[in-house]
């Protein structure tokens, strides 16, 4: 990858967690016995399809910048995006498509842990 090169997945990250999240989280939900989660689930995704984000790795996978362009409002869906890419640039990931791959799966388990802190505060 190029350092110098934006990435702004917004639309593949956000189609990918409303569609996909709410398929595998229906089924964790309807498990633990709650459709709140459920429910949750798809409030956030909602929230996460407006906004917008640019980011840069290195050549070593690292992430060089990450930025939100258009913020949904709400400072705890506004942090997924750019925690999502400081975890996957863990993997020092030089490929885009492993990049993107990481991101995908780690969408998932963010949505589903903001969704439980939400229902769960206490815990």
């Amino acid at each position: 990858m190029r350092s110098n090169r934006k990435f702004a997945i917004l639309v593949i990250a956000a189609s990918f967690i409303f569609s996909n999240s709410i398929s595998v989280d229906g089924a964790y939900a309807q498990q633990s016995g709650s459709e709140d989660i459920q429910d949750e689930i798809v409030v956030i995704g909602k929230k996460l399809s407006a906004v917008k984000f640019d980011f840069k790795v290195t050549k070593k996978g690292e992430v060089k910048k990450c930025e939100i362009t258009k913020p949904s409002g709400d400072p705890d869906i506004d942090a997924l995006p750019c925690k999502v890419v400081a975890t996957c640039s863990i993997g020092g990931f030089k490929k885009r498509k492993q990049l993107l791959d990481c991101m995908s799966s780690e969408w998932k388990a963010s949505v589903r842990s903001l969704a439980e802190r939400r229902l769960n505060p206490a815990s």
